[in-house]
């Protein structure tokens, strides 16, 4: 093994070791899944609209840190008013840690929360997150860990379909974490699950443009087969888990239409950040 390939694999182990827990987030809460997806969807409009400075990572921060305030705040039970604001602070907090050139509080005040809470209302409750998270941020989110096994796999991103699998799958993990039940799943089985679930998604579009041509398809099915084994292989998880989740997502996927017919960010913000 190289040092390269070492070094990637300990950087890997400890972003898996350090990995948050986000499981049943809303469970000492009174907060609706339902109000929860629609403040992730509004998380995506916001970033959105600041394609020049936040990235991808900037809005799993803001997620990943509205769930853990929900999940470890110790105070009174959280209820549904209490999302818009703890959602503002959220992506405020993302923002100064993750991009060179953060969004304003000034914004914050005047174009994200249209003036409904000051700047001393914002800045109280940034505070209060950050208290209830011990003043940590600095954890690996589901976007680094799809990155890291994305390097891993395509050390080079000229593989066929790199850029079209890549964006595939960075839009379905955003999917997922607008509903509560992924929260179940550690970040980086959905990570890797996301990867092979779209892995397959796409060379089935290639299959199915092959007519009948039953030896082209073998070949396409083989690189294929190869691929995901590569996956499964490299990382440290057994496949009847991959396999679970992935079930859990093709389940998921076809009936996101019918679960959240009125969140649309996802679909009109999808191309900002590639």
């Amino acid at each position: 093994m190289c040092i390269r390939d070492r070094y990637s694999n300990d950087l890997e182990e400890n972003l898996i070791r350090r990995q948050p827990d986000f499981s049943n987030a809303l469970a000492k809460t009174e907060i609706r899944a339902s109000l929860r997806a629609k403040m992730i969807d509004w998380v995506i409009e916001v970033f959105g609209n600041y394609p020049d400075t936040t990235s991808h990572n900037t809005f799993f921060v803001a997620v990943h840190v509205l769930d853990l305030y929900f999940k470890n705040y110790k105070g009174r039970r959280l209820k549904d008013g209490d999302v818009h604001l703890v959602g503002i602070a959220a992506m405020l907090i993302a923002t100064k840690y993750e991009d060179i050139m953060q969004i304003s509080l000034r914004d914050f005040v005047d174009k994200v929360g249209h003036k409904k809470f000051t700047a001393e209302q914002i800045k109280e409750k940034e505070w209060e997150i950050l208290g209830a998270l011990n003043y940590n941020v600095a954890f690996p989110t589901a976007f680094q860990l799809f990155e890291k096994i994305m390097y891993k796999n395509f050390q080079q991103d000229n593989t066929d379909g790199y850029s079209e699998i890549k964006s595939s799958a960075i839009y379905l993990l955003k999917m997922l974490y607008l509903d509560v039940k992924f929260l179940n799943i550690q970040p980086y089985v959905i990570a890797t699950s996301v990867l092979c679930y779209t892995i397959k998604t796409y060379f089935f579009g290639i299959i199915e443009q092959l007519s009948q041509n039953n030896r082209q398809r073998q070949v396409i099915a083989e690189q294929e087969n190869i691929l995901l084994q590569s996956i499964v292989d490299n990382s440290n998880l057994k496949i009847g888990i991959i396999e679970e989740c992935m079930k859990e997502i093709r389940a998921y996927v076809h009936q996101y239409s019918e679960t959240y017919p009125d969140l649309n960010n996802l679909d009109k913000f999808k191309d900002v950040w590639n």
